[in-house]
């Protein structure tokens, strides 16, 4: 198997969601495969914002996370297994487990552009259903 950029972004999301050390490059790339390498970007915006909470185990602790994990373990461990197509529909499914995302964006005012394209790893749903702030504002 061929560790490619998609597979090590995963591989970067699932250290992220199990609280383990990643550095703020690994998550900035990782990020910028999710929504995209291009002028306007979120992730340039909001990529330091994710590297704190990281650290502190806030994507740990979001209540999809363990059923994320039962799903996925047996493709990142012990030994990863994860194909291209694989590690697309993980990083889907870890964009939609995200949504306490609260404590991240309360105090900060963030414009950005984003492509998104049906079927990519950034094809997920913007609305949280446990969020509690009443601040978000997604403009198309």
């Amino acid at each position: 198997m061929t560790n490619t950029p998609l597979i090590r972004h995963a591989q970067t999301s699932w250290k992220v969601l199990h609280g383990q050390e990643v550095t703020q490059t690994a998550l900035r790339e990782a990020m910028l495969s999710m929504s995209g390498d291009h002028r306007g970007n979120i992730t340039e915006r909001t990529v330091h914002l994710y590297f704190e909470h990281a650290a502190a185990g806030l994507f740990a602790s979001q209540p999809a996370v363990p059923a994320l994990a039962r799903k996925w373990k047996h493709l990142f461990e012990p030994v990863l297994r994860l194909s291209e197509s694989e590690a697309l529909r993980f990083l889907a499914d870890a964009g939609e487990s995200l949504e306490l995302m609260d404590e991240l964006f309360a105090k900060h005012s963030l414009s950005a552009v984003t492509k998104m394209v049906r079927g990519a790893a950034n094809d997920f749903v913007t609305h949280r259903p446990a969020g509690k702030l009443r601040g978000w504002s997604l403009n198309l």
